[in-house]
């Protein structure tokens, strides 16, 4: 499946979240917006709509996300994450982001 113009509708709808209170940066970040569009005429998002199927019932709970972070190494095994250099300490207990 191909979206093409799903990143300007997002970011459109974002901007217009400011349009009670306007100020000088929300006209920059609209003129942004022109600029890409010139810039990236033949943009496209394309989704793979394959499923990943991911079952780790069998596994006891404290190993599940080992688990999936291996499967997740074999899919994308030149994928890092980018961290800034400046980012803060994390504080607090770790959280576990799941999409259902």
């Amino acid at each position: 499946m191909v979206v093409k113009r799903i990143d300007l509708l997002t970011k459109t709808s974002l901007l217009s979240t400011c349009l009670d209170n306007p100020c000088t940066g929300h006209l920059h970040q609209a003129l942004n917006k022109f600029k890409y569009l010139k810039d990236h005429k033949e943009s496209m998002l394309v989704f793979d709509p394959r499923y990943a199927n991911i079952s780790d019932d069998h596994l006891p709970p404290e190993q599940r996300a080992d688990y999936k972070a291996k499967y997740m190494r074999e899919l994308y095994p030149d994928a890092t994450e980018a961290i800034p250099r400046n980012a803060p300490k994390p504080l607090g207990k770790s959280v576990q982001i799941l999409y259902l």
